[in-house]
């Protein structure tokens, strides 16, 4: 049975090569890429951590690097007892205002039974006089207190705000992966300073390759969108399958880097083909041959 299947294998690979022999009027020559993303900091400061060495493959989210970020923290702790304190305030003022609120009440309805029993000539003038300016204050108090306690609100929401920036602030000294892939290039090393803009250390997504080619506009009509093709490199006898992710829209003079000086003076598209590199065999850079059926 394993006889049987290593013959069938056998054969399913010869014809396979087969296929790319008889074909080498078809083959494009094309060169492998991948998305490469520069990490940058938006913060500044001293870098005191770095996770990771190039080589390194990493999540999207990953911690990377971290800067140091001590006087931060001081000004949030800081901002964060303000809060408290500020917090303190404004229920003791609701407080205040409840107390005034009940004896300003009680003094006004006194205030209207000493109107009515005055009318009834039961009380003096000076008595309505004395608990008059007693609702009077009262009123002012109320005023001042409603003040103090929106002056305070007021006060928390700009240390709010304050908080909200430095731990913004702070989450900016810890640099993390906007992709998944792999850790090619490392630009700065621990110690160092880093301002605002820095490029820190560069991605690639090796797990997704792509290779543009140059198609004539005579072999235009034969290629579609997710057209599968194959791919071969020179380390290995077996092909990769990829498919076509783009067709240019307008044609373009073959690069001078790609063949001959008269083919270079061919209107030609650009298409490009997206390899799927699981095993990793396929590196950036790497020179390739793209067969299309």
């Amino acid at each position: 049975m394993h006889k049987v299947i290593a013959t069938v294998s056998l054969i399913s690979l010869l014809t396979l090569n087969g296929c790319f022999h008889s074909l080498k009027q078809e083959i494009y020559q094309g060169q492998l890429e991948a998305k490469k993303v520069k990490v940058s900091t938006p913060a500044s400061g001293k870098i005191i951590t770095i996770y990771v060495k190039e080589g390194d493959e990493v999540k999207a989210g990953q911690h990377l690097i971290k800067l140091e970020s001590d006087k931060l923290m001081t000004q949030f702790q800081q901002r964060q007892s303000q809060i408290k304190s500020i917090e303190w305030n404004i229920e003791a003022g609701k407080a205040q205002i409840s107390q005034i609120e009940a004896q300003y009440n009680l003094q006004n309805d006194l205030l209207s039974k000493v109107n009515k029993l005055l009318a009834d000539g039961a009380t003096t003038v000076q008595n309505k006089n004395e608990v008059s300016t007693q609702v009077n204050i009262l009123k002012l108090k109320m005023t001042e207190a409603k003040a103090k306690l929106l002056a305070a609100q007021n006060d928390k929401e700009q240390v709010s705000s304050s908080l909200e920036l430095l731990n913004l602030q702070i989450n900016d000294t810890k640099i993390t992966a906007p992709i998944s892939g792999t850790v090619i290039n490392k630009y700065y090393e621990m110690g160092e300073l880093a301002a605002p803009g820095t490029v820190l250390l560069e991605l690639a997504d090796i797990q997704n390759m792509e290779a543009k080619i140059y198609v004539p506009l005579n072999k235009l009509s034969a290629i579609k969108i997710g057209q599968e093709v194959y791919v071969r490199i020179d380390s290995s006898k077996t092909p990769f399958i990829g498919k076509i992710s783009w067709i240019a829209a307008e044609a373009e003079f073959t690069p001078k880097t790609i063949l001959t000086k008269e083919t270079r003076t061919t209107l030609v598209y650009a298409v490009k083909i997206q390899i799927t590199n699981k095993e990793g065999a396929l590196k950036i850079g790497m020179p390739v041959d793209v067969i299309i059926q």
